[in-house]
């Protein structure tokens, strides 16, 4: 007897990932019991989306042009299931998905791939992690464009020259945002990156073989620098009559009990936070640092790291919920924190029992 497939396009808003009232719109595919999501690269205002109908209420010429855009779009992955019947293929949600990003075609790309990631990963990935993802996507352009005068590559095309070139390149290349090159862990973390999407395609079977096969990354072990609470209040409480020096100590502080990185806090409301570049953030809080008092390599990324254990774990908020609240899609990562937290515990230990001891004498 022949097998019916039954087949059901949803869009849907997602609720949790609200900016500013708007919320991201998806596709939702549904083969029998599968279902999978995709990114319609669209927001909307939620009052403005009907959740029954799925689709953007209203009669503007925006909410108009919308709700055409998604139409669109039901149109061709209804046309890509159509052909996956004729053509007598295996039909489910990803093999809709695999058309409609056009990974289906015999050449495949790396650009191409690490858009496929992004768009379709952005279901399982958090915001933390996946902007991280799209600071590697924008490397490998650059790669590309400034070393090997291309566009695009083949994923065939791939191999162990292609990734020591990319290496070199990211330790070489001097970002607008940095006064120096890329520290090694930076460098190594882009290439992990790059790795995980590579493992994909293989996974996929895009690629014959891994060219990550005889490359191994080398991570420097390197000690999270926080601020104590003592040293948190030194800067909280000290008052600066030059403008731009309080004005990136009240960034600092916001950052300290917030956790939020520089990327995050630039994008808040414009009224409230002007732009200024991430070096000179951190040239000026070298400067804050020296008029506290305070031996540190002060830089605004220490602010989530003084986050996560003086202000967080250290007053017993759980690890799950710090871990959520920097946007970490791996636990492990969180832990680190609390490892130094631990070591501080274990120093702070270790000298009251000298104290009590030189009491005795």
């Amino acid at each position: 007897m022949k097998k019916v497939n039954t087949f059901g396009i949803q869009f849907v808003i997602r609720k949790h990932r609200i900016k500013n009232g708007e919320a991201p719109i998806y596709v939702r595919i549904t083969v029998n019991t599968n279902r999978c999501k995709i990114s319609v690269k669209r927001r909307i205002h939620t009052d403005n989306w009907n959740n029954g109908k799925g689709m953007a209420k209203g009669k503007n010429p925006e909410i108009s042009k919308l709700n055409s855009y998604l139409e669109q779009i039901r149109s061709q992955l209804t046309n890509h299931y159509q052909d996956l019947v004729i053509n007598k293929q295996e039909v489910t949600p990803d093999a809709i998905k695999n058309k409609f990003f056009g990974v289906d075609e015999l050449d495949k790309t790396l650009k191409g791939l690490i858009e496929y990631h992004n768009t379709s990963m952005d279901e399982n990935l958090e915001w933390g992690t996946l902007k991280n993802y799209f600071t590697t996507q924008k490397y490998v352009s650059l790669f590309l464009k400034r070393k090997l005068k291309r566009d695009d590559i083949y994923l065939s095309e791939l191999n162990f020259r292609f990734i020591c070139d990319f290496e070199y390149f990211l330790r070489k290349n001097r970002p607008t945002d940095h006064q120096r090159p890329m520290g090694n862990n930076t460098v190594m973390k882009h290439i992990e990156r790059l790795r995980k999407m590579i493992n994909l395609a293989v996974r996929m079977e895009w690629m014959e073989k891994d060219p990550f096969t005889a490359h191994k990354a080398k991570f420097i072990k390197v000690e999270r620098e926080i601020l104590s609470k003592d040293e948190l209040y030194k800067i909280e409480n000290k008052n600066f009559s030059i403008e731009r020096l309080d004005y990136v100590k009240g960034l600092f502080i916001f950052s300290c009990y917030t956790g939020l990185a520089y990327i995050d806090v630039t994008r808040l409301t414009p009224n409230n936070f002007p732009i200024i570049s991430n070096q000179k953030l951190n040239s000026y809080l070298k400067e804050i640092a020296d008029l506290c008092g305070i031996n540190k390599n002060l830089t605004f990324h220490l602010a989530r790291h003084t986050f996560a254990t003086t202000i967080a774990l250290t007053n017993g908020v759980p690890i799950e919920s710090v871990s959520k609240m920097l946007g970490h899609s791996d636990l492990r990562t969180t832990q680190i924190y609390a490892k130094v937290v631990e070591r501080k515990i274990s120093e702070d230990m270790s000298n009251l029992q000298k104290k009590l001891n030189s009491e005795k004498v």
